[in-house]
């Protein structure tokens, strides 16, 4: 019985051993897997990166409502005269 639990005790630090030298081996090969992965890649990363949007839709769509929404302020202010059609909902 004894010498069954020191053979399972070698056998178990052997094994230990080749999975603590393959564990050491790994970083290198995953390093160089990511290595050849950055340079496979490395234009499309780039022209990601150096891709910006069109601003016009930006200005198109945010210009008019930033101009409404600052001329509603003015009325409800009492800065400027409120049309008739908005003075008659709003109760002026």
């Amino acid at each position: 019985m004894a010498r069954a639990t020191v053979g399972r005790r070698i056998i178990g630090a052997v094994q230990f051993v080749r999975s603590r030298t393959q564990m050491q081996r790994a970083p290198g090969l995953v390093e160089t897997q990511v290595a050849d992965e950055q340079r496979r890649w490395a234009e499309e990363i780039d022209a990601v990166a150096r891709w910006r949007p069109s601003l016009w839709p930006l200005i198109a769509l945010w210009t008019p409502l930033a101009i409404a929404l600052v001329w509603l302020g003015l009325v409800l202010g009492g800065y400027v005269p409120a049309p008739a059609w908005l003075a008659a909902r709003l109760g002026f």
